[in-house]
């Protein structure tokens, strides 16, 4: 990719690359992946994402959950390329897995959720045929977490391959099912052509918002006073009373 002096940023490893809006500005925030897949953003502005093959397998564990940090430089691929700032040794992972090939990621901001579930994160595991929920910690400049297992099926046709929060505070799963072979070796260990599908998760105590989507909003003329309130909510209309101010 050519950079606005007319140079390329270049490189032997997979990257996570910022630019403008209109591809200018190219610059490489960290690298050192081969399947970088997704990333979520936290309250703070740090970014969290899900990388499969961090590390060559060790004691079984390949996949990661990682903070990625501007100059990072992660174990995998040695660092080659476009020179950025790296200071001190590779990135530890917040969370070591098997070939789960971690896939989709979010943030929860909803509040249909128990109240200890926000701001945890939500992964989608496509081998291991499950919803993750990681709650992070701090330490020091960075994280820790602590994983456990938040929707799970025993079909051997379930593969999730991402997870959203849907307006009314509900995750939305979407699940690849069996028909896709070619992704990884994986996907050769059954022949299926099983269709997938989207399913969505509720909290059965959760009360439904009378709203979600903002459909009974007033947006052609808000007045500064809805716009402020809206702001202080989470989901859609937080992002978009954001861009009616």
């Amino acid at each position: 990719m050519k950079r606005d002096d007319g140079t390329l940023v270049e490189g032997r490893s997979g990257a996570l690359i910022r630019s403008q809006a209109d591809g200018s500005g190219v610059e490489v925030v960290c690298r050192g992946f081969v399947n970088l897949v997704e990333v979520a953003f936290t309250g703070s502005g740090e970014i969290i994402g899900t990388d499969n093959w961090y590390q060559h397998p060790a004691g079984g564990m390949r996949d990661a959950l990682v903070h990625l940090v501007e100059g990072g430089l992660y174990p995998l691929e040695p660092d080659g390329g476009t020179p950025q700032p790296v200071a001190g040794e590779p990135l530890p992972a917040l969370s070591l897995f098997p070939a789960v090939a971690l896939s989709g990621l979010a943030i929860y901001r909803g509040d249909a959720f128990p109240a200890e579930m926000r701001g945890n994160l939500f992964s989608a595991q496509h081998n291991s045929r499950k919803i993750g929920r990681h709650v992070l910690s701090r330490v020091a400049s960075t994280f820790k977490s602590e994983d456990f297992d938040f929707v799970t099926s025993e079909d051997p046709d379930f593969h999730p391959s991402d997870v959203l929060e849907d307006a009314d505070g509900s995750l939305l799963v979407v699940d690849t099912g069996g028909w896709y072979v070619q992704h990884c070796p994986t996907g050769r260990i059954r022949d299926s052509r099983a269709p997938g599908g989207i399913y969505r998760v509720r909290y059965a105590k959760a009360r439904p918002p009378s709203d979600p989507w903002g459909l009974k909003e007033n947006w052609s003329q808000p007045s500064v006073q809805r716009l402020i309130e809206l702001l202080a909510t989470s989901g859609p209309l937080c992002a978009t009373a954001r861009n009616g101010v």
